[in-house]
């Protein structure tokens, strides 16, 4: 139920918490990560109430839309990603 939710919410934070400790990481890319995961469960919860609900359709437009999302959120850190490797090339 929602304590699980929580529980994980509170993992994935205490994770990139850490992450950032061990690796010099900007804090706009761990920004980045948690809005992703926070689509993620949010796209979950409502596309799971719709088919529930018996709007297969719907949810199956949250799902897609939620995967655009994550895609425009995730192109700043592809483009640093593709960058790096390119500076080893």
């Amino acid at each position: 139920g929602s304590e699980m939710c929580i529980r994980d919410r509170e993992t994935v934070i205490n994770f990139a918490k850490k992450m950032q400790t061990f690796v010099a990481v900007d804090q706009t890319y761990i920004t980045l990560i948690l809005k992703m995961v926070g689509i993620t469960y949010a796209a979950e919860f409502a596309m799971n109430i719709c088919k529930d609900a018996g709007y297969a359709a719907v949810g199956n437009q949250i799902e897609l839309f939620a995967k655009l999302s994550i895609l425009v959120l995730s192109i700043p850190v592809l483009t640093v990603f593709l960058e790096t490797v390119g500076s080893f090339l």
